[in-house]
């Protein structure tokens, strides 16, 4: 297995993120040790954003000059006079914390701006900051294929990063969206452990999470039959789709990342359909604190 496929998800680097982290905001020695591991063992691509914190500040005080960095621009602010200065304000700012010359990926977070009043601005903004040299690819942060339609209209977006798991596979489907220009893009997946819900234990999983039991059963079983943990399964499936050329995986500490490489080695067997779901109150984490 090429652990370069491999992206270290650097948002538990700035925030206490994730529903299965138990131990908050990773401590900077923790960060140095993670990413000196990961760059010996081959992985080379950073994934960030203004969002997270300060993620950027802290990867920038690491030293990260070596990596391929992928970062995301926020929304737009309200009432933002001059768009494409904004873009180009935060892309410089995001340089500076990080301490480089220039990003491998600037992503949109919200996407769907582009088809905003403001969205050719926007979209001019992206395009000088790839002119000026400070970003070599532009792309999309997405929650759902269907908003892979809007870059029919933007040449220029070339890096699509999409949710996928072994329980939310909608961007297999990608060729429904994209037909004949799909072979431009380059797709980074994230969400590999559905922010560590797919990782908990049975017993610790929140009741709230029980109305999809009858998936959870499945899986179980599945993970009971197969011999494997639910991290091998997890982290082997995503790896093993050829279309995804980068996965991104959160890391929470060094003994963390390691379990991770030493589980992404080794065979599969087929994971059972009964296991795929496009309930957005399951598959996307955002809605998780609407669940009843």
């Amino acid at each position: 297995m090429d652990l370069s496929k491999l992206t270290i998800g650097t948002a538990q680097f700035g925030l206490d993120y994730g529903i299965a982290n138990r131990t908050g905001q990773v401590n900077f020695e923790e960060i140095q040790k993670i990413l000196d591991f990961a760059f010996d063992m081959g992985i080379n691509t950073l994934d960030t954003a203004i969002a997270y914190g300060d993620s950027e500040t802290r990867l920038g005080m690491a030293g990260v000059g070596n990596w391929n960095i992928v970062s995301k621009l926020p929304s737009v602010p309200k009432n933002c006079q001059n768009i494409c200065a904004w873009v180009i304000d935060s892309v410089e700012g995001s340089l500076n914390r990080l301490k480089v010359s220039s990003l491998f990926g600037l992503l949109l977070h919200r996407p769907d701006e582009l088809n905003s009043e403001f969205g050719e601005e926007l979209y001019e903004g992206l395009e000088t900051v790839k002119r000026f040299g400070m970003v070599s690819q532009l792309g999309v942060s997405i929650y759902s294929p269907s908003e892979l339609l809007i870059l029919s209209n933007f040449k220029d977006l070339t890096i699509v990063q999409s949710p996928f798991n072994v329980i939310d596979r909608r961007i297999l489907d990608i060729g429904n969206f994209l037909n004949e220009e799909a072979d431009k893009f380059t797709f980074h997946t994230r969400s590999a452990f559905l922010q560590g819900l797919l990782l908990m234990d049975p017993k610790q999983r929140p009741s709230k999470f029980s109305k999809w039991q009858h998936l959870w059963s499945f899986f179980d079983k599945f993970i009971k039959e197969s011999g494997l943990t639910q991290l091998e399964v997890c982290i082997r499936y995503v790896m093993s789709v050829e279309a995804i050329n980068r996965v991104i995986v959160g890391i929470d500490s060094l003994s963390q990342l390691k379990e991770i490489c030493v589980s992404a080695k080794g065979e599969l067997p087929e994971i059972p359909i009964e296991l795929v779901s496009d309930d957005p109150l399951l598959i996307n984490p955002a809605l998780w604190s609407t669940i009843e």
